[in-house]
């Protein structure tokens, strides 16, 4: 039990007797007490050892690098060369980052700056990004009906080992895709379906196939690949009718951009002439 409490100036290191008692005795010691003022003291911040950050194309993630101050102060974070969208929080640490189509892969030796308003120590981190179109345990028909291209783009690839009519649907729908990639794709699971396929499937094929071929007007790869089913008799009728009119639709629409070309040209001409200076001649 201390008796008694002293307070010394930091720069003094006395030595004095101090009285000590445990309840049943007294005892006289000789003390040699040492003064530090810690507010002239001040301690680097210690940056933590972290593991590799995962992250997935398109998921959220919110990670605070806990770093250590033992003296309390408040820390500012920064950092230049984290991904492109990745924000590190100035004052919290905290990293935030929604990682976009195709930034799948590795990110190492992201440095880090943490400054308490004496010292200024680095760190850095690692992260890394799995690929979106990467659907692992999920349904792949997740990613065929996801609002980004890319994941679209990646379920069609993955595809191949669900119900042919499954396939089917999907690639037919996906041919009308606003995405020119994800048609591409989607054009060839078809071509390949068509040539694998036993006839009956091909019948479904060209079935589902044949009331959308007004939507490929603008997309010739298609309409060469629709013509390769017009040798398959009565069956193709409808189609071969439909892309008679189609060839019609296109045909026409070009010449009318020729006529438009040619008047356009023609406007262009005298408006550059009249600008010039020159005048037509009213004379009979």
């Amino acid at each position: 039990m201390l008796l008694h409490s002293l307070t010394f100036p930091t720069w003094s290191v006395p030595r004095t007797r101090q009285y000590f008692s445990d309840g049943d005795t007294v005892r006289l010691k000789l003390v040699e007490i040492v003064v530090l003022e810690l507010s002239e003291r001040n301690f680097p911040p210690v940056f933590p050892r972290l593991g590799t950050i995962e992250a997935a194309e398109g998921e959220w993630i919110e990670v605070p690098l806990e770093v250590l101050d033992v003296d309390g102060d408040n820390l500012l974070f920064a950092s230049s060369n984290l991904p492109e969208g990745a924000e590190l929080d100035v004052y919290s640490g905290v990293l935030r980052w929604k990682p976009g189509s195709r930034q799948a892969g590795s990110y190492p030796g992201i440095i880090v700056e943490v400054f308490d308003g004496r010292f200024l120590v680095k760190g850095t981190i690692d992260l890394s990004v799995r690929d979106g179109r990467d659907a692992g345990d999920a349904d792949v028909s997740l990613l065929l009906r996801s609002d980004d291209a890319y994941r679209r783009l990646g379920g069609l690839k993955q595809w191949g080992s669900h119900p042919f009519s499954h396939r089917l649907l999907e690639a037919v729908r996906l041919l009308r895709d606003r995405d020119r990639e994800v048609r591409g794709e989607a054009l060839k699971l078809l071509q390949a379906l068509a040539v694998s396929s036993a006839p009956s499937y091909v019948s479904m094929i060209l079935k589902d196939v044949t009331p959308h071929a007004w939507h490929f007007t603008d997309a010739p790869e298609v309409l060469k690949w629709l013509e390769t089913f017009l040798d398959r008799g009565e069956e193709a009728g409808p189609l071969k009718q439909s892309l008679s009119l189609i060839n019609r639709y296109n045909k026409l629409r070009e010449g009318n951009r020729s006529v438009k070309s040619v008047k356009g040209s023609a406007t262009f001409d005298l408006v550059s002439a009249l600008r010039s200076g020159w005048r037509p001649s009213l004379r009979a």
